[in-house]
């Protein structure tokens, strides 16, 4: 009976050394498991910071584009309203111009009319002249 029971506890020991043996193999490999996720992990974190990086410079480049684009814009506006000063500027050239238009046309005339008076008188003065000659 005392054999019969040393039998049993060794038996007993056997399946708890196995099942001990087991449970370190299972650790064992949830360790290694569990060093890939880390190894895993790292890499994923590493990406990440990769693409932190590339949007910040992404963002950055179009932080760049907006101020050039409103330096542009600023640029627009400034030529927008010089050629509106300048349209202005030539609307008044037109109206001079049409106005000395009218004063040479009016004045020209009336100029030519002085002409041709002092020229008809004075060709009556010749006219009269050769005739008392």
């Amino acid at each position: 009976m005392l054999e019969d029971l040393l039998k049993q506890i060794l038996t007993e020991l056997h399946t708890l050394n196995n099942r001990l043996e087991n449970l370190e193999q299972g650790q064992e490999a949830l360790q290694q498991g569990q060093e890939q996720i880390n190894s895993r992990l790292t890499v994923l974190e590493k990406g990440q910071e990769q693409t932190n990086s590339r949007l910040t410079a992404l963002e950055n480049g179009q932080e760049q584009i907006n101020s050039r684009l409103t330096a542009l814009e600023n640029g627009q506006e400034q030529t927008n309203s010089r050629l509106a000063v300048l349209e202005k500027g030539m609307d008044k050239i037109e109206k001079i111009t049409r106005g000395i238009r009218k004063e040479l046309r009016y004045g020209v005339w009336e100029d030519i009319k002085k002409l041709d008076k002092r020229l008809t008188g004075q060709e009556e003065e010749i006219v009269m002249l050769k005739r008392l000659k």
